[in-house]
């Protein structure tokens, strides 16, 4: 972008800024993200791209001030396509000074060469939708059922996730064996697209014997995903492609707001959730290539045909 843009401090409308890479020298007629600083007035999109993964971005991204611009409601910022070896700290310390204002409806990371995302991210409580995409080295998503407003969560080629929940301490799960943990009270479509290590959203984990489950000697007892669940309330869509080491999906046997779910081509799939029958707002189910579930499921001659044999429309 031009040097000498940040001097247009009553700009309204930027939907995109190219970051060249480089020295200054190579540039020197093309400002820095510190030319957004001022620019408070700006609203509407914005997408940063280009953004380089060295260790002297962080303070640039700092400087463009973002956690200033009010009216902005969609950022997307992208990084360059190919990382450094060592871009795993510099790209975190770049977004975390890259925190947008609270009022950011839209956020949509990619290339994102981080382990875990910052944990600005949670104060975005006006968050509608979020979509990480080719962020390959993230690791950790914070608990984002803490999100109140957040409808839309699109997850697509990390390639080094295997569970969207890790806290072991989350307050998503409850003691009470009659009362369940509000969770996720808005959020009605789910993407997850091409995440080949991912098994499940929440990781094996101990929970205190007091939850009154089976106890091992050491006072505590482990879980799985399908003990204890939260449900998803509003959960309308659920997607699930190409993730090839997921073995199943019993999380979802408490949404009974699902109206569609879609799996392509997640091999070691087993089977769907023992509670089918639960979901009673379920109107579409498609599976598509894969050879377990098909087999499983077929109308002909799967034994667990009569699980799905409500459904009124059915792709397999």
């Amino acid at each position: 972008m031009p040097v000498g843009l940040g001097q247009l401090t009553n700009l309204q409308t930027l939907s995109a800024f190219y970051v060249h890479s480089g020295s200054p020298s190579r540039h020197s007629d093309s400002g820095g993200l510190q030319e957004l600083g001022g620019l408070n007035k700006l609203r509407g999109r914005l997408a940063i791209q280009n953004l380089g993964h060295g260790k002297g971005v962080a303070l640039e991204c700092k400087a463009a001030n973002l956690k200033e611009k009010q009216h902005l409601s969609t950022l997307f910022i992208w990084w360059k396509e190919v990382g450094l070896d060592d871009a795993n700290n510099s790209d975190e310390a770049s977004l975390e000074g890259l925190e947008p204002h609270p009022n950011l409806k839209r956020l949509s990371l990619e290339y994102y060469q981080g382990s875990r995302l910052p944990s600005w991210l949670l104060l975005l409580t006006n968050l509608v939708s979020f979509r990480l995409r080719k962020c390959t080295k993230c690791q950790y998503l914070p608990t984002l059922s803490q999100l109140p407003s957040l409808k839309n969560l699109i997850l697509w080629s990390l390639e080094a996730m295997e569970y969207i929940s890790e806290d072991g301490d989350s307050n998503e799960f409850s003691s009470s064996s009659t009362v369940q943990t509000p969770f996720f009270p808005s959020l009605e479509f789910i993407g997850l697209y091409d995440c080949p290590n991912f098994k499940g959203w929440w990781r094996r984990r101990k929970v205190d014997s007091s939850v009154e489950l089976n106890s091992n000697s050491d006072n505590s007892v482990e879980i799985t995903e399908h003990h204890l669940l939260p449900s998803f309330p509003r959960l309308s869509h659920l997607r699930i492609w190409y993730c090839h080491m997921l073995t199943s999906i019993e999380w979802i046997h408490n949404c009974k707001s699902l109206q569609v779910l879609e799996i392509r081509e997640c091999s070691s799939l087993t089977s769907l959730p023992e509670g089918m029958h639960r979901l009673t707002s379920l109107q579409k189910l498609t599976i598509k290539d894969c050879p377990i579930l098909l087999q499983r499921y077929n109308r002909d001659t799967g034994k667990d045909w009569a699980k799905i044999a409500h459904i009124p429309e059915l792709h397999l």
